[in-house]
Parts: structure tokens; C-alpha cells; sequence
């Protein structure tokens, strides 16, 4: 499978920081500046950054990239999780279930 590469918006500094949002992490193919394969998202609306323990206590919905041409659209999965590792594993998972979704033509390693 294709490596998938996670990248994290780091935590916002400054003496303003308690007004910035933080991003969501977001998985790209083989590079952190990759076709893009996935992001999360909270389920519902959340005004804040993410948490980084184990469950975060809401749902995390995840989304893959579709690919449409030379774009791509978000494509929502069913299943929701609780934890940003439990989320990664799902997103592994799907692109395992699911190649013709690799974006790119990047070949499997």
C-alpha cells in the first residue's frame, strides 16, 4: 500500500494563541506535501483545536479524498471513531479495501 504521511498543524504560540483554531490533522500519499488522501474533522460543530489524548469525547468524522480528474472531492466515511489513532487505522483500512482510491497513480510499495 501507498504510505500514507500525517501531518499536524502545530499548537497556535504568542500571546493571541487562545483565539487561533488549531487544524485537524491531515493524511497525504507517500509526502506531507502529497495528493491529499485524508482529513478529520469533529462529527459536529466544534469551536476549538483537537485534542491529543486517546478519546477526544465526541466523534471524529473522517473523510477520504476522492479523486474526480485532476481534483479531488471529500468523501465522507460511515463509521465514526473517538480517538485520532483509532482514525488513522480506519483510513489504512479503507485505502487497503479500497486502492482504486489511491490518488496519483502512485504505485504500491
Amino acid at each position: 500500500m501507498t504510505k500514507l504521511v500525517w501531518r499536524v498543524q502545530p499548537a497556535p504560540t504568542g500571546p493571541y494563541r487562545s483565539f487561533e483554531a488549531r487544524g485537524w490533522p491531515m493524511a497525504h500519499f507517500d509526502s506531507k506535501d502529497g495528493p491529499p488522501a485524508a482529513m478529520l474533522r469533529a462529527a459536529y460543530e466544534y469551536a476549538g483545536s483537537f485534542a491529543r489524548q486517546e478519546d477526544v469525547g465526541f466523534d471524529i468524522k473522517v473523510e477520504v479524498a476522492n479523486p474526480n480528474g485532476n481534483s479531488f472531492d471529500w468523501r465522507p466515511l460511515k463509521k465514526r471513531v473517538r480517538s485520532i489513532k483509532e482514525a488513522k487505522k480506519l483510513v489504512n483500512a479503507f485505502y487497503k479495501a479500497h486502492p482504486e482510491f489511491i490518488r496519483g497513480g502512485v504505485d504500491e510499495k
